[in-house]
């Protein structure tokens, strides 16, 4: 997967899979006071943003990341989430719209003469119980700018991106699905929690119908009379994602869902995802919207052969 890169410093970074799309400029380049140069619309596609990086108000950090860019029928949307990983239940915090109007703007950082493009809507996106701010601007061919969000008719302080750079769209990652099966683990591999081992332990994955399900016990032997110490539940909610160790710059798979099963005495905690084709991770469990709270985390497994 070819990905946007985001650098907070003054030169930018652009690290990814392959180089930055090179968009023809017609004209040549700008100078500081003419006009801005001709440049190639972008691609469409989706461009997905990881890490995400987070927007800042005043110079302190606000609860406000950017996901993804999606390019298509000639518009480029900015989707902004609550959180640095996963699929956020809470939008992003970009002030209150229903209290205020704001603007959202693109800076294009190589042509400062150029000037701001203002989106032509901005709104909220809720699906499947996730939600996601978005602004909407005309498709254009600029490579690497500076995001705001400015409230109307005010001089109160933006909420700024500092700089973003355009890429590749997305492709798929190399490599086939889990193959179907069982696959134990023995040892059983402990998590650990702010550096400490938990008496939670991973059993098995089993690999079936399209989903790839991991069964948690809290013993490192035999049968589990109790549930894994994975939270409480019924309080707060939790979320599984699984990370790529071997391509460290792939968004983090989030599960599909949580669950507890008790089969023959035996009670376990099941993560499921839809099957992928990663073979070597590290898997978190974080409370949901709330990422500051440490993370319960199994590191470095690695999946071989069904038994």
């Amino acid at each position: 997967m070819k990905m946007l890169k985001f650098a907070a410093a003054v030169i930018a970074v652009c690290v990814m899979v392959g180089s930055c799309i090179s968009f023809a400029d017609s004209s040549g380049s700008s100078g500081g006071g003419g006009s801005p140069a001709v440049q190639s619309r972008h691609q469409n596609g989706t461009y997905t943003v990881y890490p995400r990086p987070q927007l800042m108000r005043e110079g302190q950090d606000i609860r406000a990341y950017l996901d993804k860019i999606v390019v298509r029928d000639g518009t480029f949307s900015l989707y902004f989430v609550s959180a640095p990983i996963g699929k956020n239940r809470d939008y992003p915090d970009f002030g209150n719209w229903a209290a205020y109007g704001f603007d959202g703007f693109i800076i294009d950082l190589d042509n400062p003469g150029r000037p701001p493009l203002q989106a032509t809507k901005g709104d909220g996106e809720h699906i499947d119980g996730y939600n996601s701010t978005v602004w909407i601007f005309n498709n254009h061919g600029i490579n690497r700018f500076r995001f705001e969000q400015r409230q109307r008719d005010s001089d109160a302080a933006p909420r700024i991106l500092e700089e973003v750079v355009i890429g590749q769209p997305d492709t798929p990652y190399p490599g086939d699905p889990i193959q179907n099966g069982t696959y134990t683990f023995y040892p059983r591999p402990r998590f650990m929690r702010d550096g400490r081992d938990m008496d939670i332990y991973l059993d098995k994955v089993v690999v079936r119908g399209g989903y790839f399900n991991m069964y948690f016990v809290n013993v490192p032997e035999g049968a589990s009379r109790d549930r894994p110490d994975f939270g409480n539940w019924a309080a707060y909610g939790f979320d599984g994602f699984i990370f790529d160790l071997d391509n460290p710059g792939r968004p983090p798979l989030q599960a599909a869902k949580g669950d507890g099963e008790y089969t023959d005495g035996n009670v376990s905690v099941i993560w499921s995802f839809e099957n992928h084709n990663i073979r070597h991770f590290n898997f978190e469990q974080r409370q949901s919207d709330n990422h500051g709270v440490s993370a319960r985390i199994l590191e470095d497994i690695i999946i071989g052969q069904p038994d």
